[in-house]
């Protein structure tokens, strides 16, 4: 309700006389500023004194018009009752809280005081749970909502205020952000607990065909998937790059392995992961997007990343940690990967063309006789002939109808 409201002292009859769009919110907000110690100081020094249980609210008128008319009407009272000393308001001015952004404001040297007196002052945890409540209240207000929304539309950060943002978000204050953010084991817990199995929105459901090509059409208008919709530029990916480099610390990806492996030892999620890729469907339409989702710039960016942080010393860890992984595989995983490679190798393979040197390879040559002929890669023609990868550094490839025609055989 808008209105004209005051906060009487029940002890001294002395009260602070205000307006507001909403009055409930209003003394919400009010409560929370005497409880912090930010509330006017005349009206502060009395609650602290006589105590929250002698300060009383009371709608002295409500008022249906506009903002402006309920300004005038409180500068009516404060007119008529700011001589008799028994206001706890400070500005002659109806407007001249720091609320409504107009009239009166601390001078720069006031702020600097206040700012410094306050400065390394700890808030205990009572009072923290204190604002979080009052936050959280205030944000139940419609009114209060609109009001943030109406702030915030159209609002543009200059680039300076962007730089001062981008410096003052130090490793420090990362470290203790991400420390701070961390859920602890019971509230995991407890999150799995809530939305795991029956308990989650979607369980037993699916989305009908109507609501998929519904949000389809909707991302399509979007501009495709994340990369498309979020053009950054070549700066910002390599900072992201090298800030999620620093936070991936060896305990990090030590834990994440842990887990990725305890959850893939499973019999039941790895069921359920075969059984739905099983889907031809499905994995047909996966494809697509991912191959939608790569487009030419993000393929070139990414190739550039790539380059950068392939190092000769990533190279000779990446050859160890390769070398080490297949010195601990079980006896099970190197029968079936030398059967594979057997079959491979055996089987007759399409024609190769080299686009550097003009080569032809011609049909029905085994990938053995391929690779100690000429001299190839078997992982990398094996790769080629399904499909996985289009050519070899190299310049191996597939041969096209034409260049079998065109070309002699070698």
């Amino acid at each position: 309700m808008q209105g004209i409201y005051r906060i009487l002292n029940l002890v001294n009859d002395k009260w602070y006389v205000g307006s507001a769009s909403d009055i409930g919110q209003r003394w919400e907000n009010h409560k929370r500023d005497l409880r912090g110690g930010n509330a006017n100081v005349y009206l502060q020094n009395a609650f602290n004194k006589y105590g929250a249980k002698h300060f009383v609210l009371e709608i002295l008128m409500e008022v249906k018009g506009s903002r402006q008319e309920a300004f005038d009407k409180e500068q009516e009272y404060l007119g008529e009752w700011m001589p008799t000393g028994l206001l706890y308001n400070i500005s002659l001015s109806a407007n001249g809280g720091a609320v409504q952004g107009t009239g009166w404001h601390h001078t720069e040297e006031t702020i600097a005081k206040i700012s410094k007196t306050r400065m390394g002052q700890e808030v205990s945890e009572e009072t923290r749970a204190v604002q979080h409540i009052a936050g959280l209240k205030r944000w139940e207000s419609p009114a209060e909502r609109k009001k943030q929304s109406e702030r915030l539309t159209g609002m543009v950060r200059s680039e300076e205020n962007k730089a001062n943002l981008r410096a003052s978000w130090t490793d420090e204050r990362k470290a203790e952000q991400s420390e701070k953010s961390k859920w602890s084991d019971e509230r995991k817990a407890d999150w799995s607990k809530r939305f795991s199995g029956e308990n989650h929105p979607m369980y037993g459901k699916s989305r009908s065909e109507e609501a998929k090509a519904k949000q389809s059409k909707t991302w399509q208008k979007k501009g495709g998937g994340h990369w498309a919709r979020n053009k950054q530029s070549k700066e910002h990916v390599v900072r992201r790059v090298e800030s999620r480099k620093k936070s991936w610390t060896p305990e990090k990806s030590a834990a994440q392995s842990t887990r990725s492996k305890a959850c893939w030892a499973d019999p039941e999620v790895r069921a359920r992961l075969t059984e739905w890729w099983a889907d031809p469907e499905r994995k047909a339409t996966h494809s697509k997007s991912v191959r939608k989702s790569w487009t030419p710039e993000r393929r070139k960016a990414h190739g550039e990343l790539l380059k950068q942080g392939w190092t000769p010393e990533k190279r000779i860890k990446n050859g160890k940690q390769s070398k080490k992984n297949w010195a601990a595989a079980g006896p099970e995983r190197k029968i079936a990967a030398a059967e594979r490679m057997g079959k491979n190798m055996a089987k007759p393979y399409p024609a190769f063309y080299n686009i550097k040197t003009k080569e032809l390879i011609p049909v029905g040559i085994n990938l053995s006789k391929l690779c100690r002929d000429f001299g190839l890669s078997a992982g990398h023609l094996s790769n080629i002939a399904t499909g996985t990868t289009k050519k070899t550094r190299d310049g191996w490839r597939l041969a096209t109808e034409e260049e079998i025609k065109c070309h002699v055989v070698k």
